[in-house]
């Protein structure tokens, strides 16, 4: 026979809490249970950079941006320590080159990146770099 507070005998099933739920409502009565999916899809968003406002927009199914920040604050997924950034679209060519030069100058592609984003930016060289090679080209008279 196991004692009523042993271990062995685990908490009764109405006080035992799911790994993804929030306790929810002014008492706390009700709890919100997430499925390992929306778990998943939101810890995939925030790797993408995303916010919890940005996150609550893409969902679209109540889910509120403040239970967004409770769960990563419960789950201690460290956002704070992550930078904020934009994701940028290469070929996989463009990929290797980019490797190949941040590699001979010893740092990261993203790094390498970084770098001429900023100096593109605040130097204002977007036509001196891109030389018209993305302007679009003016359509014939029909």
């Amino acid at each position: 026979m196991v004692k009523a507070n042993s271990p062995k005998q685990g908490r009764p099933h109405s006080l035992k809490r799911h790994h993804t739920e929030r306790l929810r409502g002014r008492e706390q009565l009700w709890a919100e249970r997430w499925t390992n999916g929306k778990a998943a899809t939101i810890g995939f968003w925030l790797g993408q950079h995303k916010s919890s406002i940005d996150v609550e927009r893409i969902l679209r199914d109540g889910t509120s941006s403040a239970t967004v920040r409770a769960m990563i604050k419960k789950w201690r997924i460290p956002v704070e320590q992550a930078r904020r950034g934009t994701l940028v679209g290469l070929t996989p060519y463009a990929r290797k080159l980019l490797e190949k030069q941040a590699g001979k100058l010893g740092i990261t592609p993203e790094l390498f990146l970084e770098r001429v984003c900023d100096c593109v930016i605040r130097d204002r060289l977007y036509k001196a770099v891109t030389d018209g090679r993305y302007d679009e080209k003016p359509k014939a008279a029909a």
